[in-house]
């Protein structure tokens, strides 16, 4: 996947593998089903949690009330170290699991006993501040149709490689889902996978969607 395609999505998957052991050795291990509210908006957070199978989004509603999914999160990531660390609450944003999820959760005050944890969380937190940079970039420049094929690029199964660069998508969002993530709307999101399929970047096989990746 070419950088075009990658950073324009909600994805943050920075993989954090030094901290692994230390996680397993502080955190205490936590079992969620689909659709759980992890973290609520305005909600005091004083853990940090790694996420060891799974993945989970971030949501928030607009003036109007429609939901926007901001960030998603798969297996070896973190989430809640900023208001853990600075001791804050989340501003207005929940935290959701999209799967049966497997969960660390670490309490802030075990990090200043491990200056590998300190050490590996401030790694992880640049290579964060680095990706959301990248985000934004592409929520300012990049149109709609580019943002939900980077979307698709995202999504797929680098084990499961077709023939001339096709892939399958690891998941299969609804249009609801894209819409949310893109910010756009069903109708919208309809017309440009149309698009993408007359532009040969996607296509539809046994009501899924596939995607080419472009060396560009």
């Amino acid at each position: 996947m070419s950088d075009n395609q990658s950073y324009g999505t909600p994805f943050l998957s920075s993989q954090c593998l030094e901290l692994k052991e230390e996680i397993y050795r502080y955190g205490i291990k936590i079992t969620s089903d689909a659709h759980v509210i992890l973290i609520h908006p305005y909600e005091a957070v004083d853990s940090i949690y790694y996420i060891d199978k799974g993945r989970v989004r971030f949501c928030t509603t607009n003036y109007e009330g429609k939901e926007k999914i901001l960030l998603i999160q798969e297996e070896g990531s973190i989430f809640g170290a900023v208001p853990s660390l600075l001791i804050l609450q989340m501003p207005n944003m929940s935290i959701v699991t999209e799967t049966p999820t497997v969960l660390y959760k670490m309490d802030n005050r075990i990090i200043a006993s491990s200056n590998l944890l300190k050490d590996g969380l401030l790694k992880y937190m640049s290579k964060t501040i680095m990706t959301l940079m990248k985000v934004i970039e592409s929520l300012s420049l990049d149109c709609c149709k580019i943002r939900l094929y980077n979307l698709f690029c995202a999504s797929a199964d680098a084990a499961s490689a077709l023939e001339d660069n096709w892939y399958s998508l690891r998941f299969q969002y609804s249009q609801d889902d894209m819409a949310k993530i893109i910010s756009a709307n069903r109708v919208t999101v309809a017309r440009l996978i149309n698009e993408l399929c007359d532009e040969e970047l996607i296509r539809i096989v046994n009501r899924k969607i596939q995607v080419k990746k472009t060396a560009d």
